[in-house]
C-alpha cells in the first residue's frame, strides 16, 4: 500500500482493533483479491504493534496485539472480508478464530 488514504485506512482499522473488548469482533472489507487482503492484514498488524507500543502507558486497557485474531474470507474475486476478534488473554488468537 502506497498512498496516504490507504495508510490512514490501515491505521484506523488497527486502532479500532486495539479498542476491542474480549469476545468482541468486527469486520472490514478489502477491495481486492485474497492476496491483497493478506497484505492488508500484515500492515494492520504492524500498525497495531506500533500504536500499542506508543499508547499502552496512557491507555493500559488497550487489547494486546497478540490477543487479536484475524481471518480473511474471500467473498468474491474482487473483495475479501477481514475479521478481527479479541480473544481471551491466555488463548491463541489465530487458532481460536480459525476454529469458527
Amino acid at each position: 500500500m502506497q498512498d496516504e488514504r490507504e495508510r490512514r485506512w490501515i491505521d484506523a482499522v488497527a486502532a479500532r482493533a486495539l479498542l476491542l473488548d474480549p469476545g468482541e469482533c468486527f469486520a472490514v472489507r478489502a477491495d481486492g483479491a485474497a492476496d491483497y487482503a493478506e497484505e492488508c492484514v500484515t500492515e494492520i498488524e504492524e500498525s497495531m504493534e506500533r500504536q500499542y507500543a506508543a499508547s499502552v502507558d496512557l491507555l493500559p486497557w488497550l487489547a494486546h496485539p497478540d490477543t487479536i485474531g484475524t481471518l480473511v474470507i474471500t467473498t468474491s474475486p474482487e473483495h475479501s472480508d477481514i475479521i478481527f476478534e479479541h480473544v481471551a488473554e491466555d488463548a491463541d488468537a489465530e487458532e481460536h478464530l480459525s476454529q469458527r
